[in-house]
């Protein structure tokens, strides 16, 4: 089971959560796709490499076709939504909560 952190995530989590853990890739990583690259270049290698996605993204209801896009990659997905914006702290702990258990 591998974890992609999405570009939508600050690089600085991205690269703390993957020092924390061996199972993880992020945008603009090591064996990754490119931090720049476009959903529709990114989407389907996650869902072929059956990777568990994490990104922040407070608009995902009100976005159709970008939740389209996910469930036809077949795609798993953490979606961080809130109010504000959050610390890169607390998006760490966020994101690290439910990687705890695997």
């Amino acid at each position: 089971m591998t974890f992609y952190i999405d570009a939508s995530v600050p690089v600085a989590v991205r690269r703390a959560v993957a020092a924390l853990r061996t199972d993880v890739r992020y945008a603009g990583g090591p064996g990754a796709p490119e931090e720049s690259a476009r959903d529709v270049k990114w989407l389907p290698i996650a869902g072929q490499e059956r990777w568990i996605v994490v990104k922040r993204d407070k608009k995902i209801r009100t976005r159709p076709g970008e939740r389209k896009a996910l469930i036809d990659a077949g795609l798993r997905t953490f979606c961080l939504t809130g109010a504000g914006n959050y610390t890169r702290w607390e998006i760490h702990a966020l994101a690290r909560g439910p990687m705890a258990s695997y």
